[in-house]
């Protein structure tokens, strides 16, 4: 059985993880929207080395956005997700640590409660 020590522990070491899948998912969608910018700028200098306007690839600088935009979202929920199930671990660790200290406060006082009675038949 795990004691209120313990869990509480176990509880605190999840809530570290759940911080760290945050940062994990803004670090990766840090890194997408940096990836887009350089296909951004790779593709204004294609434009401008092709001789082109560089405006006239706004369309695909949009592409790239909605892209990036949507990569962006689904690393931030995946991160939010995770951090939610260690949350939820690190509530199940507390409970469980609860319950281990009122488990041993309430054989505390049935033992000393015996104890009593006992004492007060021998007289």
């Amino acid at each position: 059985y795990m004691s209120y020590r313990q869990a509480n522990m176990q509880a605190d070491v999840a809530g570290i993880n759940a911080e760290s899948a945050r940062l994990e998912s803004e670090e990766k969608a840090i890194r997408i929207r940096r990836e887009m910018v350089q296909k951004t700028g790779a593709a204004r200098v294609a434009f401008a080395g092709a001789g082109l306007d560089i405006s006239s690839g706004s369309s695909i600088e949009q592409g790239y956005r909605t892209e990036a935009d949507a990569e962006i979202r689904l690393a931030r929920s995946g991160g939010q997700i995770a951090a939610a199930g260690q949350e939820m671990a690190g509530a199940q660790y507390r409970t469980r640590g609860y319950a281990r200290l009122i488990e041993a406060a309430g054989r505390a006082a049935v033992g000393g409660g015996q104890q009593a009675f006992s004492i007060a038949r021998r007289g």
